[in-house]
Formats: C-alpha cells, structure tokens, sequence
C-alpha cells in the first residue's frame, strides 16, 4: 500500500493538503475512497491471510524543506522537531485510518528509496533521508509513535537498493534505541539485480534476526 502520491500516481496528493496542520485536524483519505481502498478491501475479502505493508514516498509538501510533493533536497524532512512529530503521527494516522476501513496494515517502511535525494529535478514524489536522518527519525518519532499507537505493526529500514544497504542498515543498528524499533530490512530489485545478493548475505550475516523483504521490483534493470 502506497501512503500518498507515488511515481505511479495519476496525481500529487497527500492526506495533510493543509499547510501549517501540525495537529493534523484536517487529516483525510477520502482521495483513496474511490479506488485504491475498494481494491484493498477486495484483495482482504478474497484471501484473509494477506498481510499488508505500507510505504510513504513523501510527507505532505509543507512537511518537505523543498516545499514540493516532488523531488527533494537533502535533508529532504524538515529537520524541526514539530515537522518531524507531526509526520510520525500522520504515518500513525495512516494505519488508523485504514483500520477503520478494515484494512490492517502489519508492516511499515520508513520511506521509500531514501537515497533519491537530489537525483534529478522534479521527477516524481519522494523524500531523501541519509541513514543518520532515518536513523534519528525511527529513534526520536516513528519508533515510539508507531509503538504506542499500533505496537502490532513491524517496521522495516532501508527500501531501497541492494548495494547500499549494508552501511545504511548498519548506521541505523548501531544506535541501540533506534535498533530496537527496526523490526526487519526492505530492499529493491534494481541495478544488477542477479549479481548483488551478497549484499543480503552480508546483512543477514550481521542481523540475522532480522527478516529481509523484497519491495520492489518494476523493471528487469
């Protein structure tokens, strides 16, 4: 499940369009109303054992130091403590708003490929976090968040491509507090997809408690 607009959207949008909401009254998911929730539901309806894993690709446009749905500078979250908590708790939000619809979400990134900060110019919806950023995020705001509101629901680090996982994932385990929310390590396909699984091997071998997840896999690039 896709949390906001993505690179597949036929819109930009996000579930905080006002700016400034930092309560986030105004928080909706009546632009999933149409289509993407019915679909959900029918998926759950017709095998139950489904698990769902949801993604943001971007915080709403005033949470994003570019102020754009689209692209990001580095870093690409507003680095303010009331920007931060205020988008932990629209991820919260989130996984609230879809149980209501029946829709239970069991997994959650942090964000999806987070290294495409800067990568080219107001491409598609995105939000660029070094490990450190993500790492300080899970720590101080995601983590205890998503652990009071919805302490069922596993948190994955990383998203992203295979060959920098290793010291992305390390960054993020290495801090005790954050460590203790990661709950497993998502990956994507991309580059040279049959040639890099020593990457996982390499994480498995220094978290093998952790379980590694595929995400996404679009292209045979």
């Amino acid at each position: 499940m896709t949390i906001g607009a993505t690179d597949f959207s036929t819109t930009e949008y996000s579930y905080a369009e006002t700016k400034g909401d930092y309560d986030l009254e105004h928080f909706s998911i009546d632009h999933d109303r149409k289509d993407i929730i019915p679909m959900a539901q029918r998926a759950a309806a017709a095998n139950p054992a489904l698990k769902f894993m949801a993604t943001p690709w971007t915080p709403p446009r005033w949470l994003k130091s570019n102020g754009h749905i689209r692209n990001s500078k580095s870093p690409g979250l507003v680095q303010e403590a009331k920007a931060q908590k205020a988008y932990a708790h629209y991820l919260s939000k989130y996984v609230t708003a879809y149980a209501a619809e029946n829709i239970t979400i069991s997994r959650l990134t942090v964000q999806n490929e987070p290294h495409v900060k800067g990568q080219f110019a107001a491409t598609y919806p995105c939000c660029g976090f070094t490990a450190e950023q993500e790492r300080d995020f899970l720590r101080d705001y995601l983590g205890p968040r998503m652990r009071k509101d919805h302490p069922d629901v596993e948190l994955y680090i990383h998203d992203d491509q295979k060959d920098i996982m290793v010291d992305f994932v390390k960054t993020v385990m290495a801090d005790n507090q954050s460590a203790s929310f990661v709950d497993g390590v998502a990956f994507h396909w991309y580059g040279a997809n049959l040639k890099n699984y020593q990457y996982l091997e390499e994480v498995h071998k220094q978290f093998p408690h952790l379980p590694l997840l595929a995400t996404e896999a679009t292209l045979e690039a």
